[in-house]
């Protein structure tokens, strides 16, 4: 959004021609509903006028109106800047230059209860300092964590951490680390420290009040949505392991449900059907053979006979970054070669609607596993996708909610990935999967699931 274009809307809301002298005798009453205006936004960020007033009045004897409200505060929205008017809310000032960031908002805290302590605590949040301070020992341990044991630049150490509170103050999206761990090219040495950072940024999120749950922290959300989160479980199919597993054995996946009710009830609809496994290959090993001889990444000439296993993996997936580094080598391979147009067709479709990058995958289901993007953006999507030979709950044989890097394919009707999984070295513990679940069902009840990419 554009600064003129924040301003308008600011200028809508909030018009100097609206300003009137303060009412006789209500000048005590603005400073009280100043008051309680500042720590509404820090601690939720916007609220609606009328619950504004409701909470006002139910703490206070002197009573108010959303008509006073605005009359009382307009005065000084116009000379403090502490917060503003919009759509019938009251805003955090940060929205003024931006208000898609109360659009958000709006969206992501319908529905939800909204946290209200006592006129006593809920006045204290007029200190922008008081919520971190409640919270600080928490993310302090973190802090020394990350300072001792990642090796980061001392700078860059304080901006990671700053980033990591406001995913848990501002976004609601835990998973949302993935992308600073990647941005700031964090290396862990063992599974034994990444498990220790999940550990410790999970239980300082899950203790952050946030604006995206209306004051609530996730572990209280998650303490309301409990029963539901526990139902939807009981509905779940998922990880089919490959070793053999008696049907009356707990599942390996995690669920505390035998074999036979869980994940042995996957079935053939996951993958691609025979036909369409060896089309994807025979089409895709074509590329990567033509790949490798263009750009001379290994130092011997690819046959058809070396696929399926004779390759070793570290020279297939050097051949694979080259080719998804410059997916326009595609249209060279088409034109180089006299190749049927079904596998033309295929070839296009895989150059044009890839999908590279890091994905959740959340769950396996009967026919297929749902993976999502996660960028913190309202462009996340929601993906259906399918194994090639085996399901992919098969081939991952990891617990889950798990992040992976990998890319993802069209295949006629179908997504599929193009074989590689790269999943990042962490174990989904009990409270990360409660978390998880509860970001995935929003993010589905948000977008749907994309079965196709075109």
């Amino acid at each position: 959004m554009t600064k003129e274009k924040a301003k308008k809307i600011f200028d809508k809301y909030n018009p100097k021609e609206a300003v009137v002298r303060c009412p006789n005798g209500r000048s005590s009453v603005r400073r009280l509903l100043d008051d309680y205006a500042i720590a509404s936004i820090h601690l939720y960020f916007l609220i609606p006028l009328t619950e504004f007033v409701e909470i006002f009045n139910n703490q206070n004897t002197e009573k108010t109106t959303v008509q006073e409200v605005y009359t009382l505060l307009l005065p000084l929205v116009l000379k403090e800047g502490w917060y503003c008017f919009y759509k019938g809310y009251l805003v955090h000032y940060w929205a003024i230059d931006d208000f898609d960031i109360a659009e958000h908002l709006i969206t992501a805290q319908a529905d939800k209860p909204r946290y209200i302590p006592d006129k006593d605590e809920f006045l204290k949040y007029i200190d922008a300092e008081y919520k971190d301070s409640t919270e600080s020992p928490l993310w302090d341990e973190l802090d020394d964590f990350i300072f001792s044991k990642l090796e980061l630049e001392a700078l860059d150490s304080f901006e990671f951490l700053c980033k990591l509170k406001n995913i848990a103050k501002q976004s609601g999206r835990f998973l949302g680390a993935i992308d600073y761990i990647e941005k700031y090219g964090i290396q862990f040495k063992n599974e034994k420290l990444m498990n220790k950072f999940m550990d410790l940024y999970q239980n300082a999120y899950s203790n952050t009040r946030s604006w995206h749950n209306k004051g609530f922290t996730p572990a209280e959300m998650f303490s309301f949505s409990q029963n539901e989160f526990l139902e939807s479980q009981s509905k779940e199919v998922q990880i089919v392991p490959s070793r053999k597993i008696g049907v009356n054995e707990p599942c390996p996946c995690g669920s505390g449900r035998k074999y036979k009710k869980c994940c042995q009830q996957i079935g053939q609809s996951a993958h691609l059907s025979g036909s369409e496994i060896v089309l994807f290959f025979e089409t895709y090993y074509g590329l990567l053979s033509y790949v490798n001889e263009t750009k001379q990444v290994l130092d011997y000439t690819i046959t058809a006979q070396m696929w399926g296993g004779i390759l070793k993996d570290e020279d297939v997936l050097k051949i694979r970054k080259v080719l998804w580094e410059t997916p326009e080598i595609i249209t060279d391979y088409i034109n180089s070669d006299s190749l049927p147009v079904e596998k033309i067709n295929l070839l296009k479709s895989w150059r044009d609607f890839h999908i590279q990058g890091t994905f959740i995958i959340w769950q396996h289901k009967p026919d297929h596993t749902i993976f999502s993007t996660y960028q913190k953006k309202k462009t996340d999507k929601v993906f259906a996708v399918k194994g090639i030979s085996k399901p992919i709950s098969e081939v991952l044989q990891r617990d889950i909610p798990k992040p992976v890097h990998a890319v993802l394919l069209p295949f006629k009707d179908k997504i599929i990935y193009d074989s590689y999984l790269a999943p990042y070295p962490f174990d989904s513990t009990k409270a990360f999967k409660e978390l998880a679940m509860v970001e995935m069902n929003e993010l589905i009840s948000k977008h749907g699931i994309t079965t196709k990419l075109e």
